[in-house]
């Protein structure tokens, strides 16, 4: 091991945070003038460092006005800093300008500054005004007087999102239909007006995440459809407010083309690789929690997907629309289209994205993919080695070179800020591209037409503007020229203006609905549903459209019509749906929202087949009132594969409870399993499990089926998911003996666990006595993995029984220790002088993982614990960061102390904690080090603590999994998940602590601890 650079890093410690103070020697890879040699850059793009500290510190979001100038915000005050009050004065709006056109700001303004724009998410130029997201409120400021300085302040929303918080408000964006676009992640809650008025949208639904109803006193979580993050259009002043999509996690940013295609990125629940780009089908539901339980992606579904990924995002769930791209491990930010023609061809008209995480800027490469898009990333712009590059956000300047911010911080998400000084602006263009930008003229219709051509957003917002206020023919004579262009976006851009000013009859619109480019006819119907008063008639012309873009876009029409010809037109869509289609699936899906049963039974009466591929597509979408019917009997079918019998099944889920539900579920349940098949056994298993709360499942008939079931049954996992869920006592002695001999370890785990959850300790404990000593290790070895307070008991009795081997009894107090609830068991048995001595040591190894923090710091007044392995001491932080280690002696560390028992990498380990498969694409080597030594210093939301107290006066502390009105699901440290009726549930809180314990480094030596940290950082 040996030192590698020179590098003095200090860090002071304050209300349990980290302030990173850097300084340097000599030569320094962090210096600007090094900051363009660090990057990879896509062949025929160079790059120039536009801006960098002192003259910016750290960057957001930027825009670019119609002169070229870059306007960013510039965040000091992030969470802890803004606590602290590292900037007293308040964040800033900045404007940098490149006076010389070499690609390099020459000067930098304060637009403004105060503390009502600390940690600044988004930034928007209109002409002489500039939106600013910085949660909770939307702030317009106007320029009146040019002298870039604002003259007006005024809110468009308040009480809008969760303050210092990336899961909240971001970017606006002016869309070609002169509306604005901006979303909210899963944190936002809420949006109100100006005055504090909870915003009622266009479809007459309250704008607000059903899981914080309880924040506002007067409304319940059924007085919404919405979840999670959500997408809006409005006008610039708030009105006219629609909710376009939702259900998403922690969405950066969306943007819209000039066709009116949205595009967003949308992040996971860290750890899982399922960063994701969506294209915007407009209403549609995007899955990231369930839309009836609110549960999240790790609770039980009988058809979930096997890829967690997808399963993350509930991409096999009837009314959830397919994912565009999903990227991996990342922390996804901003997003733009790119239109313009100086970057090379590849990226053209191309979604551009950056991701703070791998420290990219990338574009996603679009294919058509039925109704929707699927494709690949490409990059234009990624860091070379490992460090600091954090791109947030990209824009297109007027002559159609790129710009992106890079925080540039050696940690990125999780609420994480150190490098507060430094901020990185790149331009991104062909080499030896002069940036000289004219100031847009729009003051005649031809001009303002001809600025419609621009791939900058706030010149052709301009030219929108100019136009709508010219004499109306006079513009529609000088766009008409526009829409000869062969350029089809530029045509797009003049289509929705000529929608919007042509008269009478629209030519134009109804020329472009029969154009031979089917972007163009997406591009007229979405400009007819905001300006065509025959939009009913247009639409019924439409639904033989070959092209499935252009019929998705039909069916999305329909979603907020009420007219009566809207369920024919509606069949006749469906008779026209590809099978393997799914994005248009989900668009009939959006349109018979609300009217499912007019619109299923007009495509039955039009002779669509129930029992075809296809009808057993729409009927798995379907939500009408008598789907349970034509659920079973589609499951009745013999030629079903097991994927889509699972498919089937699920969609029980999502319809309400009905006496016809009821019956069809009584149905398969007492006949499906007598037909023999694999399939009907999982049928009749599934469904007996959906009439537990029926008024069915308290008669003797059920009973008696459900005896007769087990009595076929194979003995697999829904075979003791079932035996437990219904008490079924006389089976469990039988699933004792699987646990005891079965071939398959994870059933005789499974089995063990579904004795423990179905509180037959005593059944357990009898037979640890009572058996042969192999069989008792075996048992107590599985109790020991289970992971499972409730094994407590068993594993007590083992461990103060001297009269079994000592291995054995100090598997018993691994297995207490290990978890958080055990800890305090330990301790308890010493204060009480009944611990055994010999068993004192194997305690103290064990509690040094612990995260009950009372029994940490109890434990070294009763048992011996061991410091650093080797009793070293822990180097400072100066020297770790320049440690060099070993890459192969670090994976093995990983598997030797307690890493793999929580965390995976590449399908290895408990899938617990954060998939660490790609953390070096994350973290620096200065975070990875904090994580082990400090692992509460900071928690990401999806890894808080929760503790479960019950009316019985125990308490559990885990990961929530999911909460519903009903139960809670929690996750223990080792994976196991424990459900809790909510009826037993006294008090549930969430802390900041982490479950990774500290001390971790007592398990190993210094070298070993940069073997790990040298380890994590080549996972890539």
């Amino acid at each position: 091991m040996r030192l590698v650079t020179s590098l003095f890093l200090s860090f002071a410690i304050s209300s349990g945070s980290y302030t990173l103070l850097l300084g340097q020697q000599n030569s320094d890879s962090l210096d600007p003038e090094n900051a363009i040699s660090n990057l990879e850059l896509y062949p025929g793009i160079h790059a120039t460092l536009f801006s960098s500290e002192p003259m910016i510190s750290s960057v957001t979001n930027l825009d670019i006005d119609h002169r070229g100038r870059v306007w960013v915000c510039e965040v000091m005050n992030y969470r802890e800093h803004g606590k602290n009050n590292t900037r007293p004065e308040g964040d800033r709006i900045l404007i940098l300008e490149d006076e010389d056109g070499d690609g390099v700001a020459d000067t930098s303004k304060t637009y403004y500054q105060g503390r009502d724009v600390d940690a600044a998410l988004g930034i928007c130029v209109v002409g002489n005004q500039i939106i600013v997201s910085c949660a909770p409120n939307i702030i317009l400021f106007t320029d009146e007087d040019g002298d870039d300085v604002p003259d007006k302040k005024e809110y468009i929303h308040i009480n809008t999102g969760n303050e210092q918080d990336d899961h909240s408000t971001h970017s606006f964006m002016p869309g070609p239909d002169g509306k604005f676009y901006w979303n909210m992640g899963n944190h936002g809650k809420f949006v109100h007006d100006r005055n504090g008025k909870l915003i009622k949208d266009k479809s007459g639904n309250l704008v607000f995440d059903r899981r914080y109803a309880h924040e506002l006193p007067d409304y319940g979580p059924n007085d919404t459809p919405y979840i999670g993050g959500m997408i809006f259009r409005t006008n610039l002043d708030g009105s006219d407010f629609e909710v376009i999509a939702h259900n998403f996690r922690n969405n950066y940013e969306n943007t819209i083309d000039s066709f009116g295609g949205i595009w967003q990125s949308d992040n996971d629940s860290d750890g899982n690789f399922g960063v994701r780009l969506n294209y915007i089908l407009e209403y549609g539901n995007y899955g990231y929690q369930d839309e009836i339980t609110l549960a999240n992606w790790k609770a039980d579904r009988v058809s979930a997907h096997p890829e967690i990924p997808k399963k993350h995002w509930h991409q096999n769930d009837p009314g959830v629309v397919p994912n565009f791209i999903q990227t991996g491990a990342g922390s996804p930010t901003a997003i733009t289209v790119y239109e313009g023609e100086l970057l090379p061809e590849i990226f053209h008209n191309q979604v551009i994205h950056c991701d703070a995480g791998p420290g990219v800027v990338w574009a996603a490469i679009a294919e058509e993919d039925g109704a929707g898009f699927k494709g690949h990333m490409v990059n234009l712009l990624k860091e070379a080695k490992r460090g600091w590059v954090r791109p947030v956000d990209v824009s297109t300047a007027p002559d159609g070179s790129l710009f992106v911010t890079d925080w540039y911080d050696p940690v990125v998400s999780w609420n994480r800020q150190w490098d507060v000084p430094r901020g990185r602006i790149y331009r991104l263009a062909p080499e030896n591209h002069k940036y000289q930008i004219r100031p847009a003229d729009v003051s005649t219709p031809k001009k303002a037409a001809d600025a419609l051509k621009s791939p900058n957003s706030d010149v052709r917002y301009l030219g929108r503007k100019a136009l709508v206020g010219f004499n109306a023919n006079e513009s529609v004579d000088a766009l008409s020229k526009i829409y000869a262009d062969k350029n089809p976006r530029v045509q797009a851009r003049a289509l929705w203006l000529l929608a919007q000013l042509e008269r009478p009859g629209n030519p134009t619109l109804k020329k472009a609905l029969s154009d031979f480019n089917p972007d163009i006819r997406v591009t007229a119907i979405r400009a007819a549903r905001q300006q065509a008063p025959n939009l009913v008639e247009i639409l019924a012309e439409m639904v033989h459209d070959p092209s499935a873009r252009v019929r998705s876009e039909v069916a999305i029409a329909l979603h907020n019509l009420t007219h009566h010809q809207i369920p024919e037109i509606w069949a006749q869509l469906a008779h026209n749906l590809e099978v393997d289609d799914r994005w248009n699936l989900e668009a009939l899906g959006i349109a018979a929202d609300e009217r499912w049963d007019r619109c299923l039974s007009a495509w039955l009466e039009m002779g669509g087949d129930w029992k075809s591929s296809l009808g057993r597509k729409l009927i798995w979408r379907s939500r009408a009132s008598f789907t349970p019917k034509l659920l079973a009997d589609s499951l009745s079918l013999n030629d079903l594969s097991e994927d889509e019998t699972r498919k089937l099944i699920r969609n029980f889920d999502f319809q309400p409870r009905s006496s016809q539900k009821e019956e069809a579920l009584r149905q398969l349940a007492y006949g499906a399993w007598r037909k023999g098949t694999d399939n009907g056994l999982l049928i009749s298993s599934e469904t007996f499990t959906r009439l537990q709360d029926s008024a069915f499942a308290n008669t003797t008939q059920f009973r008696q089926q459900l005896d007769a079931f087990f009595k076929m049954a194979p003995v697999n996992q829904s075979y003791l998911k079932l035996a437990t869920r219904f008490d079924v006592t006389s089976h469990f002695p039988a699933i004792l003996e699987i646990a005891k001999g079965h071939s398959d370890p994870a059933l005789q785990l499974a089995a063990i666990r579904a004795l423990l959850n179905a509180q037959q300790q005593p059944l357990i404990s009898k037979a640890v006595i009572a058996t042969t000593p192999e069989v008792r290790n075996q048992l107590v070895n599985l109790l020991h993995d289970t992971g499972d307070e409730l094994a407590f008991p068993i594993l007590k009795q083992v461990l103060l029984n001297r009269g079994y081997p000592l291995e054995l009894r100090k598997k018993a107090t691994y297995g207490i220790g290990r978890l958080n609830p055990g800890a305090p068991v330990l301790v308890q048995m010493a204060e009480e002088g009944i611990f055994p001595e010999e068993l004192k040591k194997a305690a103290g190894t064990v509690l040094v993982q612990t995260t009950h923090v009372r029994s940490y710091e109890a434990a070294p007044n009763y048992f011996p614990i061991p410091k650093m392995k080797g009793e070293s001491k822990i180097p400072g932080m100066t020297d770790l960061v320049v440690m060099q280690g070993n890459v192969e002696a670090g994976k093995k560390v990983f598997k030797e102390t307690t890493c793999a028992t929580c965390h995976q990498v590449n399908g290895e380990g408990i899938n617990f904690g954060p998939d660490l498969s790609k953390i070096g694409t994350k973290f620096a080597k200065i975070g990875m080090y904090e994580a082990i030594l400090n692992p509460s210093a900071d928690v990401s939301e999806s890894y808080q603590t929760t503790t479960v107290k019950l009316r019985n006066g125990t308490e559990t502390r885990g990961l929530l999994n999911s909460k519903t009105q009903s139960e809670i699901r929690l996750q223990l440290a080792g994976g196991v998940e424990r459900i809790y009726r909510m009826s037993n549930v006294t008090s549930m809180e969430k802390s900041n602590l982490s479950l990774m314990p500290a001390g971790l480094q007592r398990l190993m030596t210094v070298n070993d601890l940069a073997d790990l940290v040298e380890y994590l950082s080549s996972l890539q």
